[in-house]
């Protein structure tokens, strides 16, 4: 037998690390890779702000940095209560609705429509998430996604007036469509609330999934007038 062939050690290979590396490369690489993913998830977690109350505008209005605080600011004294202010995630996409594009086309005001098709599906995305409860969308944003049955139903107390159908409300005909900020939005925005997601499901245990949305519907609740029995 040649001698280059025997193996030392009583017939146990040699621990070599270049030769562990040459040979699973890809799976430490990998592996790697997860773990720093992980590590960057947990850091992210853990330095996030606690939020209470998950706010989404989707429409053509621009909210620049003072409306943005106005906004904060009215929606915040509303759901204080006797309380602290709520902790508000409030996320904006920009998105101009079909016929109000046209009416730029026409007019020669600048419309990017490639960005507009990306705001459109980021909306359906966070739609999708579900982590944003409380939305104010653009009438028009809103028939498109109505059908998907993700929007919770108004209670029957609901005046008249103040409905655009059973699940969406006229921001203009409450009192919330009066105050600083939120005022400054289009007539035709309406306010509604998301049912819970099943993607939030798999990322939340379900008491902390329960417990964050109970809190959604009371904010909205108050934002919206609702005495539910």
């Amino acid at each position: 037998m040649n001698d280059r062939e025997s193996i030392p050690n009583g017939g146990k290979k040699s621990f070599s690390l270049p030769a562990i590396w040459k040979e699973h490369k890809l799976k430490i690489l990998l592996a790697a890779f997860a773990l720093l993913a992980l590590i960057i998830g947990l850091l992210q977690c853990a330095s996030r702000p606690k939020y209470d109350l998950f706010l989404l505008y989707a429409g053509p209005q621009y909210i620049d940095g003072s409306t943005y605080r106005k906004i904060l600011s009215s929606v915040s004294s509303l759901c204080a209560g006797d309380g602290a202010d709520p902790g508000i995630a409030f996320d904006r996409i920009t998105y101009v609705p079909g016929r109000l594009a046209e009416t730029y086309q026409q007019s020669g005001t600048y419309y990017n429509g490639a960005r507009n098709a990306e705001a459109e599906e980021t909306f359906r995305y966070t739609l999708a998430a579900g982590e944003y409860c409380i939305l104010l969308l653009d009438r028009e944003l809103y028939d498109s996604v109505s059908e998907l049955g993700v929007f919770v139903k108004l209670p029957d107390s609901v005046k008249e007036e103040t409905r655009y159908d059973d699940h969406a409300l006229r921001l203009s005909a409450l009192p919330l469509g009066k105050k600083d900020g939120l005022s400054s939005l289009p007539d035709d925005t309406l306010l509604v609330l998301r049912d819970q997601s099943f993607l939030q499901s798999l990322l939340t245990n379900k008491e902390t999934r329960r417990l964050t949305y109970e809190k959604q519907v009371e904010y909205f609740d108050l934002l919206a007038g609702i005495d539910r029995p």
